[in-house]
């Protein structure tokens, strides 16, 4: 079974599933699907006072245990932006 979750604006998903053997079936078994993040954000880093605007750069993002899982670096997108800078 390969699961691939392409709408990542929400941390889960679910989806059903028939398991069977020589002999049973078992329809719709409902399979629920929790997105753990593997990105540290340090919460000292990014507190700031009052409404000013704060960029948040890559140096501040630590993802070193998606990175060590993966085999690969982690590619960063901006999906939405909230300030204009």
């Amino acid at each position: 079974m390969w699961y691939y979750q392409s709408d990542m604006t929400f941390s889960s998903d679910e989806f059903l599933v028939d398991v069977w053997d020589s002999v049973n079936v078992i329809r719709d078994v409902p399979v629920v699907v929790i997105v753990r993040a593997r990105l540290i954000v340090r919460d000292d880093a990014v507190k700031v006072s009052g409404d000013a605007p704060f960029h948040i750069s890559v140096d501040l993002l630590d993802a070193s245990e998606l990175a060590q899982l993966t085999g690969a670096n982690p590619l960063y997108e901006v999906t939405s932006s909230l300030c204009t800078f």
